[in-house]
C-alpha cells in the first residue's frame, strides 16, 4: 500500500473516530469496558438481546422492505460480477439499495466538488446518478471508509476534514478549488489561448490540426489560467521555464512542409527537470548556437523540411498579409496598365 493512502487512511480514521457525531458513542463504549460482567450481569443480558434484535430488524429491512435496485453493471458497463469484492459497495437510499464501484462514486465526488462556469467555481454535494438526489451524510461517511486505502483527488479528503459541507470548502479552500476547475475547464475552445502562449517564440500554421495543439499544449494552458485567474506565481514560472525550453528545442514548430506539420515535441515535466534551463551560462551558449547546428552547444533540431513562409507570415501579423495583398494588387494594376499604354504605343 502506497505510504500517503495509508497516512490518508489513518488520518481519516482518527477524524471519524473524534468526530463530534460520535462522541457520544465512544462515551458509552468506555463505560461499557470499565464495567464488571459480575457487577450487572442484567446489562450485559439486555445489551446482547438489544443487538442481535437490532441485527434481526436490519436483516429483515434488507429482505423485505428495501428492494434491490436493477443494475447489473457499473456506470462504465463493466458487469459486477467481474468486479472483485473490494472494489463493490452497496448503498440504501430512499428504500433502495443501489450497487457501485468505489471508482465511480470517486468520479461522482470529484466532479461535483470541481463543478465551474466561466471560470467561477460552483461546487455542490454529490448526487446518486440513478435518482439525482443528494447523498445524506451518513452515506458519505460509509462512502469514505471503504477510501481509506485508495489513492483519491486531495480535493476529496478536503471535503471530508470539512465535514462534508460545500460552504466550508469554498471557504476554506478556495484556491484549490480554483485549480482543480481551471483544469477541468480547458477544451478544443482555447486553442487561441495556446496561440496566445506560443506568440513570440515560434510561429504556428493556421492549418495545424487544433486537437493535437490540445494534447500538446495542455500543461502550458492550465499554467497559463491558473496565472490570469488565480494569479499563481509558481504557475506563471513553470510556464516561462517550459514555453523557452520548448521554443529552444524546436523553433520550428508548427510549421507546414510537403510532409506535413512539424509537431515534434518533449514532455512538459522534461523542460521543468532540464538542468540547461536552471544554468544561465550554457542556456545563453544553446541560444547562441540554434541555428549551429554543427556546434556542440546546439540543442535545437533541424527543420525536417523546407516550411511553407507564406502560411507561417499570416501567422505572425495577419494586418501585413493584407498589406502583402494589397501590394499585390497595385502591382498587378500597374503592370495591366504598363501592357495597355505600351500596346497602345506599338500600335
Amino acid at each position: 500500500m502506497p505510504l500517503v493512502a495509508w497516512s490518508n487512511g489513518i488520518k481519516m480514521y482518527k477524524q471519524f473516530v473524534l468526530h463530534p457525531a460520535n462522541k457520544n458513542t465512544w462515551h458509552k463504549c468506555a463505560k461499557f469496558r470499565q464495567m464488571d460482567y459480575d457487577d450487572d450481569p442484567s446489562f450485559f443480558w439486555a445489551q446482547r438481546k438489544y443487538y442481535i434484535l437490532s441485527r434481526f430488524v436490519q436483516r429483515y429491512k434488507l429482505r423485505k422492505i428495501y428492494t434491490r435496485y436493477n443494475n447489473d453493471c457499473d456506470l462504465t458497463m463493466t458487469p459486477f460480477a467481474e468486479l472483485p469484492a473490494n472494489s463493490k459497495i452497496e448503498i440504501v437510499e430512499n428504500r433502495r439499495i443501489y450497487t457501485f464501484n468505489i471508482n465511480d462514486l470517486v468520479k461522482i465526488i470529484y466532479s461535483a466538488l470541481t463543478t465551474q462556469s466561466f471560470g467561477f467555481i460552483m461546487p455542490k454535494l454529490p448526487a446518486n446518478p440513478y435518482t439525482n438526489v443528494e447523498f445524506r451524510q451518513e452515506t458519505l461517511y460509509s462512502i469514505y471508509a471503504r477510501l481509506g486505502g485508495k489513492k483519491v483527488p486531495r480535493i476529496l479528503w478536503l471535503f471530508f476534514e470539512c465535514g462534508f459541507s460545500v460552504d466550508k470548502l469554498k471557504k476554506y479552500h478556495r484556491k484549490a478549488l480554483m485549480r482543480y476547475a481551471i483544469d477541468n475547464s480547458t477544451n478544443l475552445d482555447s486553442v487561441e489561448d495556446i496561440r496566445e502562449i506560443c506568440r513570440g517564440y515560434f510561429s504556428i500554421h493556421r492549418g495545424f490540426p487544433a486537437s493535437r495543439l490540445y494534447v500538446i499544449f495542455r500543461p502550458y494552458l492550465v499554467r497559463y489560467y491558473r496565472w490570469n485567474l488565480v494569479g499563481c506565481l509558481q504557475s506563471k514560472d513553470e510556464l516561462d521555464l517550459a514555453i523557452r525550453g520548448f521554443s529552444l528545442y524546436n523553433p520550428h514548430f508548427g510549421s507546414k512542409g510537403d510532409g506535413g506539420f512539424d509537431d515534434r515535441h518533449l514532455e512538459f515535466a522534461v523542460f521543468l527537470s532540464s538542468p540547461l534551463l536552471k544554468t544561465p551560462e550554457q542556456l545563453e551558449l544553446a541560444i547562441q548556437n540554434k541555428r549551429n547546428y554543427e556546434s556542440p552547444w546546439c540543442v535545437s533540431l533541424m527543420p525536417i523540411f523546407v516550411s511553407d513562409m507564406e502560411e507561417d507570415g499570416c501567422e505572425e501579423s495577419e494586418y501585413d498579409c493584407y498589406a502583402d495583398d494589397e501590394s499585390e494588387e497595385d502591382e498587378d494594376e500597374d503592370e495591366d496598365e504598363d501592357d495597355e499604354l505600351g500596346s497602345y504605343g506599338y500600335d
